[in-house]
């Protein structure tokens, strides 16, 4: 006949070797995380103190990390007046364009309402997508990019009859 095996006899209390290596090396990884989450306060300090000491650095005016954003606003809007060649300087790498829809001149068109603008920048050969508001009689773009330099933009008005009548103005990206 085969002889039956025994499980391994348990100690008294019911614990094996192994499970009390187990439970000792589970309780000790515990037992670190949380002295490392309530315990080790000096770490804390050390990483405050830097930081008040960077901000006192930059309060100063002395050399000091600079925030990665860019403080100029890289779109503007310009009001066009329908009067030629005005010049605009601007840091904007982007400009939106509004203004009223300039009439034709009286001896060009009998009818002198605008049914059409378009508005390109020269510099670069981009078109501003232009919605226009004929109740209002006024245009606005979208926002039309500059190169750097000066940037010629023309403006095209096209009439009812047909006409049409160019203006340009320069704007100036520094």
């Amino acid at each position: 006949m085969a002889k039956r095996l025994e499980p391994a006899s348990r100690p008294a209390g019911g614990l094996s070797i192994v499970d009390l290596v187990v439970f000792l090396t589970v309780g000790a990884f515990f037992g670190h995380s949380l002295f490392k989450l309530f315990g080790d306060w000096d770490h804390m300090k050390v990483q405050s103190t830097e930081l008040s000491i960077a901000a006192t650095a930059q309060a100063d005016g002395s050399e000091a990390r600079s925030p990665a954003s860019i403080t100029v606003s890289s779109f503007a809007n310009v009001e066009y007046n329908c009067e030629g060649t005005s010049v605009t300087e601007t840091k904007a790498s982007r400009i939106r364009l509004s203004g009223p829809l300039c009439q034709a001149p009286e001896s060009a068109a009998s009818d002198g309402s605008v049914v059409k603008t378009e508005i390109t920048n020269q510099s670069n050969q981009i078109s501003a997508t232009v919605f226009t508001d004929t109740a209002l009689n006024r245009f606005l773009t979208d926002y039309l990019p500059l190169a750097g330099g000066d940037n010629e933009i023309q403006f095209k008005f096209i009439y009812r009859d047909g006409k049409s009548q160019t203006k340009e103005i320069k704007i100036k990206k520094i």
